[in-house]
């Protein structure tokens, strides 16, 4: 009904309908809050994984950088290995020579 005079206009169907948009209003209200819930729990997801990333990603630096060390160590310890073995080899053929060399002075003695 509208009332003389006023330009406010006040009828039934109208109220429900405002009551009807109340509830609209008061239902984006709630979507929006449940958004940005849900966005600063994202971004607290986020923070957490790359927080975590960073962890994997120094524990794999670390893991790199010990298995480098091993791999150096192994390196110098088969260098070693090399070198005596080499050094033992020589020193076989040094003694097989003196050996020999014993072997023809007796030969050489004996005729």
């Amino acid at each position: 009904m509208m009332s003389r005079g006023s330009d406010v206009h006040d009828c039934s169907s109208c109220r429900a309908k405002d009551k009807k948009m109340e509830r609209m209003l008061m239902t984006i209200e709630e979507v929006q809050a449940e958004l940005v819930e849900a966005r600063k729990q994202a971004a607290e997801s986020a923070s957490a994984h790359f927080a975590a990333s960073a962890q994997h990603k120094e524990a794999l630096e670390q893991l790199a950088d010990a298995l480098e060390k091993e791999r150096e160590d192994m390196a110098e310890e088969l260098t070693k290995t090399a070198e005596d073995f080499a050094r033992t080899v020589s020193e076989s053929q040094s003694l097989s020579a003196q050996l020999q060399d014993e072997r023809n002075r007796r030969v050489t003695i004996e005729t």
